[in-house]
């Protein structure tokens, strides 16, 4: 994730199953103002990703396809 044209503030990333379950997340700084997220998934379902800088939803929709 690169934000590098935001400025300073709050990067919030939520990582969901499709029942709604949250999943952990880790948040790395890849250096400047990108970082790299991972988790990992508990079950054979698409997660659903929500982006908020200082709780605002960051626009687009990021989706992960999980595999058993």
């Amino acid at each position: 994730m690169d934000a590098a044209e935001a400025g300073e503030g709050n990067l919030e990333i939520l990582v969901s199953t499709e029942t709604g379950d949250n999943i952990p997340t880790r948040v790395e700084p890849a250096g400047g103002a990108v970082f790299r997220v991972s988790f990992v998934p508990r079950c054979p379902e698409r997660h659903g990703v929500a982006v908020t800088f200082n709780g605002e939803q960051v626009p687009g929709k990021y989706y992960e396809q999980c595999h058993s």
